[in-house]
């Protein structure tokens, strides 16, 4: 008789390649078919003008990082654009800084985009070589990255949400496996994808404690393994994650001393509101949350006896699996208690719902499995359908708008 204890399985050698190819293809697939419309539409967008207004001011040494004299710029509502130092970090104005040195900064822009939907992909198969997840879960997760809404909404226009929600996750595993089992490649990427994250957006902040459990976590892993390893190649990989999180907090630092605090200054008038943040901001949050479990309806997995039962499980075992598991609903409170009401702004949550969607199958009974799979399958089909809206439908959109508000002649009206 099955039961909802861990599955043996779960130790099973990983497969070279666990994640079919033609899926892999069919997925890649999906995410370039999304974002082909983006290359070709407008990017006039609140955020997308700032981060190009940043690349066209501010030196290649970071100096006048600033939106405060910009014309296009000066009347937006929120106090950060009228900062000395603008608040979130330069990942995305540097990108497209080298865009304009090019001439094309929007289409290097979102070039860049479309990269970190993609690697989204890779980071299933990646960790699908070292999680407990069967080939067919792995397969889940990539449609849903695929598919996802608030990925494919950042990725197709000038945003950093898309961006932060990929190098999170990626940041997570690479410090995880390279203080596992260090190697020369594995510690590079680690120190790349930890800096970058930490430079893509104020929230970047929060890498800082996710690289350094998750480094703890594959140090402790590697001595229960016995893995033979010399001391000073751990050393190393820990100096090299030392050195990208300094270099991660230069910003931080610029701006904790401009503010005085290290709370942002988000205060807003709401007089120079347009009519989108108007209407965002008159909605109640739990509006916000129901949307989601609306166009992402695999969030709610996190109330299955399995996933906590799993957590305390890995918890105890000291598994990297643990902070997957940890970190969706993690980033998913963050976002509810400081940035509640713009969908988007939660996106750093679900590439770790996804990924624990694909794991838990393996800890679950049938019933449960049963549950988690027509919640992935019904995801595909929402989030696909509001992602197809955002992208093709709706290009220029500023927020994300669940598809039946779109598709459905006159439904729009009840929105908000």
């Amino acid at each position: 008789m099955t039961t909802d204890t861990p599955s043996p399985t779960a130790n099973r050698a990983p497969d070279r390649w666990p994640v079919d190819r033609r899926v892999f293809a069919l997925a890649a697939l999906m995410v370039c078919l999304l974002h082909g419309p983006s290359f070709v539409a407008e990017h006039l967008e609140g955020d997308e003008v700032t981060y190009l207004v940043l690349a066209q001011e501010m030196t290649w040494t970071l100096q006048h990082y600033t939106t405060a004299e910009h014309p296009a710029t000066r009347d937006y509502p929120y106090a950060m654009y009228r900062d000395a130092i603008f608040g979130h970090p330069p990942l995305l104005p540097l990108i497209l800084k080298v865009g304009f040195a090019l001439g094309h900064p929007e289409r290097l822009g979102l070039l860049a985009e479309l990269a970190a939907h993609l690697a989204a992909l890779g980071l299933v198969a990646w960790l699908a070589r070292h999680l407990p997840a069967l080939r067919q879960h792995a397969t889940s997760a990539l449609l849903l990255v695929a598919a996802c809404p608030f990925l494919g909404f950042s990725t197709t226009r000038l945003h950093t949400d898309g961006l932060l929600a990929v190098l999170a996750a990626l940041a997570l595993a690479a410090s995880y496996l390279a203080l596992r089992r260090p190697t020369v490649l594995g510690c590079i990427v680690m120190a790349v994808t930890v800096l970058a994250a930490m430079s893509v957006r104020y929230t970047g902040i929060l890498v800082l404690p996710i690289a350094l459990a998750a480094a703890t976590v594959g140090i402790l892993q590697a001595r229960r393994a016995r893995v033979a390893m010399p001391r000073a190649a751990t050393v190393a990989a820990l100096l090299l994650l030392a050195l990208a999180i300094g270099g991660g907090l230069i910003h931080f630092i610029r701006v904790w001393q401009q503010w005085g605090t290290w709370r942002a200054p988000y205060d807003a008038d709401l007089d120079a509101m347009n009519d989108m943040l108007t209407r965002i901001n008159a909605r109640p949050r739990s509006l916000a949350w129901v949307y989601q479990l609306w166009i992402a309806p695999v969030i709610a997995i996190v109330a299955l006896p399995v996933y906590w039962r799993t957590l305390w499980h890995m918890l105890r075992r000291q598994r990297v699996e643990a902070l997957i598991l940890l970190g969706g609903p993690a980033w998913f409170l963050f976002a509810a208690w400081f940035t509640p009401l713009q969908l988007r702004y939660y996106a750093p949550a679900y590439p770790l719902i996804y990924l624990a969607a694909a794991i838990l199958p393996t800890y679950a009974g049938h019933a449960q499995a049963v549950a988690i799979r027509w919640l992935c399958i019904l995801t595909v089909v929402s989030g696909g359908l509001t992602s197809v809206c955002m992208t093709w439908v709706q290009p220029i959109s500023g927020e994300i708008v669940p598809w039946p508000f779109i598709v459905i002649p006159g439904f729009f009206a009840y929105y908000n």
